[in-house]
């Protein structure tokens, strides 16, 4: 047996030998057959997602997509929960399935490179993008995104691992400077990025849009060259992120593609550099070389390669899992949780998030879901006939999709016809003639990069719909556009939204009053110059009905669920948001839970937010992170016990924003603003990350703060307890291993998953964290059921970084393996030394 496992190992070893030394070979057949101009031209990108083909060698394009929640774009996606939901099952295999499931639908798109994972550490609450992060450990953080790498590119998609490095906040991304020490970056920052590219085998890295200590990340020679591509032995390419170069610096500090196109690599000075003589060639067929190479390892050259067939019913059932699998509960007092029908028989559900619900955060992750339901939907579809399930509207406008969905358009003004007549124009400036006519029913349209009619092009386009409206009800009407890029709007020939410019995504609304009865003119216009091309349009009456007069009926019920929390629209890419929930969603939550004794909250959002203002004041809180398609599905499933919740906090949640680590190293410190300026005291170009490696719950630890649920933190239906703690040995060599033994038992009477977590704490000689995580287990057990768990300490996880040697080191000393259920809840605790 042992001599044919070695056989096998032999062979496998032998034939990924054998495969590597065969692209090497036609590596260099490609680069000694192309021009001098041919390799200048491919280290820059073309048409937004692109490598450039060389149709004289039989190249062709190679497109890009966005991640990492599914494929973005035209077509059908799965819209996978956020990447923190995700990370918040500390479940692996589900990491490498959800990995596995959007490079298929990647491969099937003819995408070629995913622009995902996104391992950037969840340093403070407010960063725009930590629902697309992992949180704030980089042991789970790695351990995750390595799975998730390796599903992807299973289907032959290279995965990128994206941002390097210390991209931690959102506001003024270009510019705001991150000043971190090396021992930081090695034990905080770096981490995640190494394992991708060692353990994971991620082929590409996008290198981050802020300056590193004094220089950006794309034009940084020691992050890129000598960090990325000599230490840790990366072969694939490096690219930039969209507009992220700044200088010529770039050509020879490490970056071999530039994105979306070539600014400072530009082929004309590439070749006036090295026809002077100022660059060396070599540098140029390296970068050719890295980006033949990731093209060859995924056979993305091969004209006949396999588009499969997606089972979508599959890829939503998945999301569906990693959404009830991630989401936390907070608080259940009294065991409101799971809701009984037979004490409750009626719940009325509430919030601007019960009805559409919020299914990711916004900018270039967020997925349009091709299906999906409500957080009210799912909650009155799964009470079934014994509960009364009722919805009351606390918002004065109607969600952007409710707006779309009830809009009634008609093509002439006898309102003969329903629809609105379009018209399609090779240009931005709606120039005659006419490309191509047709009527829409509505205005909803995620054209992505693809052309949005026949005969008209994928970027440099415009249209203009016309139609006639009719309300049947005098008052107060929203009109409301979503956009990338121009549009404006006219009623009656008045024109009432204007914004006619390049944007990403926005939202524009106005309000007019209307007469019942009358017959409105609308004509509405739209430009798309290049990128993502996306327009909706949507109206309707505006609610004027009091809050307190809605307010009045809460009382009336068994129960009342109140969703609130952030949207595409408040988090996202490109602004950092507010730590606390909008006002009216606290006083909200406050006015219900005045009114029903019984009030659970479902919290949509990318992380921690200020729960102190209404926390004591309900029995129950759900965090539902975004659960992409899932929607509310998962949300129900939990709150009425047809599922166990088993999600745990990737991050720590601070009871106030002060208490946490980045507080004084976070702008602006105590301004609590929905995107932050830079007003604020200090250098606004640069941020010191003074709280080093004490971030998260190692803050927490040092400074004996308590949190207000910590790192791992997470409530069950059932209860686990730890036994029998083991460790194989009481005394270890710097660069041996141990391994550590455990029992775990379902003591309730309900079936549940538990994450065994385990925690080393080093005393020994040097200033370091009282503990971190260095190994995770989920286990689902079934009443009374036990289970044993092992896990193996590797001198990796002992290793402390050494700044004045620029070495990692084991250091000898006493340590401690503490076992729990959270980073606060350690059940079992052994000890182990550490002898030269």
């Amino acid at each position: 047996m042992i001599s044919r496992l070695i056989f096998l190992l032999t062979l496998t070893a032998a034939t990924l030998f054998s495969q590597s030394a065969n692209i090497d070979r036609q590596i260099e057949e490609l680069l000694s057959k192309m021009t001098l101009e041919e390799k200048a031209s491919y280290i820059g990108g073309t048409k937004g997602f692109y490598l450039r083909a060389i149709p004289r060698l039989g190249l062709p394009e190679v497109k890009m997509s966005d991640g990492p929640l599914g494929i973005r774009g035209s077509g059908k996606s799965t819209a996978f929960p956020a990447t923190i939901a995700l990370s918040a099952t500390w479940n692996r295999a589900l990491a490498y399935k959800v990995g596995q499931a959007i490079g298929l639908e990647a491969r099937a798109k003819q995408i070629g490179i995913l622009l995902a994972p996104a391992v950037n550490i969840y340093r403070a609450p407010m960063c725009g993008r930590n629902f697309e992060y992992f949180g704030e450990d980089p042991f789970l953080t790695a351990e995750m995104a390595v799975q998730y790498i390796k599903g992807v590119q299973s289907n032959k998609v290279a995965a990128t691992v994206k941002h390097f490095a210390a991209n931690n906040q959102e506001y003024d991304r270009h510019w705001v400077g991150s000043n971190v020490d090396e021992r930081t970056l090695r034990e905080i920052y770096f981490p995640a990025f190494k394992a991708a590219v060692q353990k994971g085998g991620a082929l590409a890295v996008m290198a981050a849009y802020n300056p590193l200590n004094g220089i950006h990340c794309s034009e940084k020679a020691w992050l890129l060259n000598e960090v990325l591509k000599k230490e840790w032995g990366v072969e694939g390419l490096v690219m930039s992120d969209w507009g992220a170069v700044h200088s010529e610096r770039a050509i020879e500090a490490g970056l071999d593609l530039e994105m979306p196109e070539a600014r400072f690599m530009t082929a004309e000075k590439i070749i006036a550099l090295i026809k002077k003589g100022e660059l060396d060639e070599k540098i140029l067929d390296d970068k050719v070389r890295r980006i033949l190479r990731v093209c060859l390892t995924m056979d993305l050259f091969n004209a006949n390669r396999s588009k499969p067939t997606i089972d979508w019913d599959e890829h939503h059932d998945l999301a569906v899992q990693v959404a009830r699998e991630g989401m936390v509960l907070l608080k259940n007092d009294d065991d409101l949780l799971p809701l009984k029908p037979e004490k409750i028989r009626s719940l009325v559900v509430l919030g601007p998030t019960a009805y559409p619900t919020p299914t990711s955060g916004g900018g270039s992750a967020f997925i349009k879901p091709y299906r999906t339901i409500s957080f009210y939907e799912a909650i009155k579809n799964t009470a079934g006939s014994q509960t009364q399930v009722d919805f009351i509207n606390t918002e004065r406008y109607l969600s952007m999709d409710r707006l779309v969905e009830q809009g009634r358009f008609f093509v002439d003004s006898d309102l003969s016809e329903p629809g609105l007549k379009a018209i399609f124009f090779n240009n931005m400036e709606l120039r005659y003639p006419p490309i191509y006519r047709r009527v829409d029913q509505k205005i909803a349209f995620d054209f992505g990069t693809l052309s949005p009619a026949f005969g008209v092009r994928s970027s440099g386009y415009s249209i203009r719909w016309r139609a006639y409206i009719k309300p049947e009800k005098t008052g107060k009407y929203v009109f409301a556009t979503e956009s990338d890029d121009g549009v404006r709007v006219y009623l009656d020939g008045t024109l009432i939204i204007d914004n006619w410019t390049d944007h990403a995504v926005q939202k524009d609304v106005k309000e007019v009053r209307l007469v019942a009865g009358k017959v409105y003119d609308l004509r509405l216009e739209y430009y798309n110059n290049k990128g993502q091309g996306l327009i909706r349009f949507g109206y309707g009456l505006i609610d004027e009905t009091p809050l307190a007069q809605k307010m009045a009926r809460v009382k009336e019920y068994d129960a009342a669920i109140v969703c609130v929390g952030f949207n595409s629209e408040l988090e996202g890419e490109g602004h950092d948001r507010p730590f606390s929930l909008p006002q009216k969603q606290v006083d909200l939550i406050q006015q219900v839970a005045r009114r029903n004794s019984n009030t659970i909250v479902l919290l949509t959002a990318g992380g921690g937010v200020d729960f102190l203002p209404w926390i004591k004041k309900v029995k129950a809180v759900l965090h539902a992170f975004y659960p992409g398609q899932a929607g509310g599905e998962p949300a129900a499933d939990i709150l009425f016990g047809k599922v166990n919740p088993s999600g745990k906090l990737p991050f720590t949640i601070e009871k106030r924003l002060q208490d946490g680590a980045a507080f004084n190293y976070y702008y602006p410190a105590a301004v609590d603003t929905p995107v932050y300026s830079a007003d604020f005291s200090g250098n606004p170009q640069n941020i010191d990350y003074g709280e080093g490696i004490f971030l998260g719950y190692r803050h927490f630890d040092k400074y004996n703060l308590e949190p207000l649920f910590p790192f791992g933190f997470g409530l069950s239906y059932t209860r686990f307890d730890f036994d029998d703690l083991e460790l194989s040995g009481k005394v270890i060599r710097p660069d041996g291993r141990l391994t550590v033994r455990c029992k775990i038992t379902n003591k309730g009477k309900m079936a549940g998953a538990e994450v065994v977590q385990l925690y080393l704490k080093k005393e020994v000689d040097v200033v370091t964290v009282e503990k971190a995580l260095k190994g995770f287990q989920k286990v689902e057990l079934q009443p009374g059921e036990s289970n044993i768990i092992e896990f193996e300490i590797l001198p990796e996880h002992l290793q402390v970084f050494d700044h004045l040697k620029k070495q990692w080191e084991v250091k000898a000393g006493k340590y401690q393996v503490l076992v729990g259920s959270s980073s606060r809840d350690i059940r079992l605790k052994g000890k182990f030394l550490v002898k030269p």
